[in-house]
């Protein structure tokens, strides 16, 4: 189904969306329509950014670029509809501020040129315009909430709990990069850390690692298909196409001494205080820490830490906290004795440190059927057979015998979902990234 050639239809199949409009405005606030225009349209987001990023292919062969006097200063509206396999229409239409233009080529003959138009939200375009620079005295998720809605004029989405309070003065900065360095500092009341990211929907969230894991699993996805074959295009061939994945790349990085060096499994913190002149100094034990109230929130097991040695040496990496020295500073008079943010990284630094260092385990660069719902924040189902001969292995073992590599296959959190759509042939996929904390051993 061509993306191109179905504006008015009501209905779209699995892997395919409905590109309604791309209207791009210019400085003199002129508004055209680009949607013939356009070649490939690409969103990107991720909770490790507070934008959205468009990517937009132009074939020109209607000297539009002149025509329409573009020179940087543009805007475009984005809208995009989809009916989901089971789901309600979903509609997205965004805003965004042109960034720039990274390629230009013409064609052979010069009666084509193409282009790429790269654009973000606009919270984020206005924020590189200002600085801003206050004292502030309170709980962190407020200071976050009013840079965004006061200096920012964009509404922000609040998911989780935290007790952080700090004080100080922030120098000059630009707003969503204050936002962005208080939200490193926010943390649970477990000590896992917040993110600070806009989604496709045209949301900007706050949201807590400890409120995504606690979400109900979007969807379960299969490398294979494990039911029966239907007949065309019934529901049951829709959730294959849907639930499918057509390509896993896995990083199977499983290096405990890069996590170790990151403070994953233990670190030793010393903090010499400027007012009295006395060095504090707290270890942080994985095991210690955690025994209790952490089992691998996506898991529900504890991350392992093999021995140093396979020969059976007993020491483990949280036996080991010189492996990383963090060293800060502290003022304890400033602020009149109010806990500012070298008081938060000396009470849940470490804590933070781990929880991140963990988070990537195991990671996966997943490839399936276009999604708009399939955005960062959410958590998903991996379902993968075992990398064998699944008849022998029945044979050897019987029906019953369980067909499921029990090592991948469990929670994941998405972290970043590429949305890319062809408008000639109306393909569209939906790259994500999605990590676990822990791993399931024998």
């Amino acid at each position: 189904m061509s993306a191109r050639g179905n504006i008015r239809d009501q209905s779209t199949a699995v892997g395919s969306c409905e590109v309604d409009s791309i209207n791009i405005i210019n400085h003199h606030g002129e508004v055209k329509d680009i949607h013939d225009l356009v070649t490939t349209i690409t969103l990107t987001e991720s909770l490790y950014q507070p934008h959205v990023g468009l990517k937009l292919g132009v074939l020109d062969e209607s000297n539009f670029f002149e025509f329409f006097s573009l020179n940087g200063n543009e805007k475009i509206v984005l809208t995009i509809r989809q009916k989901s396999f089971g789901d309600n229409e979903v509609t997205i239409e965004m805003l965004f501020r042109v960034t720039n233009y990274p390629r230009y080529t013409r064609g052979k003959e010069g009666q084509s040129q193409f282009y790429i138009i790269n654009g973000i939200t606009e919270s984020a375009y206005h924020s590189e315009l200002k600085n801003i620079s206050r004292g502030f005295d309170g709980p962190l998720i407020n200071e976050i909430r009013r840079i965004v809605e006061k200096d920012l004029s964009t509404p922000l989405r609040v998911y989780g709990d935290s007790t952080t309070r700090s004080s100080g003065v922030y120098g000059w900065m630009s707003p969503m990069n204050q936002a962005m360095e208080f939200t490193n500092a926010l943390s649970s009341p477990d000590g896992s850390p917040f993110y600070l990211y806009h989604d496709i929907h045209d949301n900007l969230n706050l949201r807590s690692y400890e409120s995504i894991v606690n979400r109900t699993p979007y969807h379960t996805y299969y490398e294979r298909v494990y039911r029966e074959d239907g007949i065309g295009n019934n529901e049951v061939n829709e959730a294959e196409s849907a639930y499918t994945i057509q390509e896993l790349k896995s990083f199977l990085g499983l290096d405990r001494v890069a996590n170790a060096k990151h403070g994953a499994y233990a670190s030793s913190n010393s903090f010499f205080d400027l007012s009295t002149r006395t060095i504090l100094r707290r270890k942080f034990d994985y095991n210690r820490n955690f025994q209790r109230n952490f089992q691998g929130f996506l898991t529900g097991r504890t991350n392992h830490q093999d021995n140093y040695s396979p020969l059976g040496d007993t020491k483990n990496f949280s036996d080991s906290p010189e492996m990383v020295q963090n060293n800060s500073l502290l003022n304890r008079h400033n602020f009149n004795g109010n806990q500012n943010l070298s008081e938060l990284e000396f009470a849940v630094g470490a804590v933070m440190d781990s929880f991140t260092a963990n988070l990537d385990t195991i990671s996966h660069e997943m490839t399936v059927a276009g999604d708009l719902l399939l955005n960062p924040g959410q958590v998903i189902e991996l379902d993968l057979p075992k990398a064998t001969d699944l008849a022998r292995l029945r044979s050897y073992y019987g029906d019953d015998v369980n067909l499921t590599d029990s090592v991948l296959s469990r929670k994941y959190m998405v972290t970043t979902s590429i949305h890319n759509i062809e408008m000639g042939s109306g393909n569209y996929q939906t790259v994500c990234k999605i990590v676990t904390d822990s791993i399931e051993t024998a």
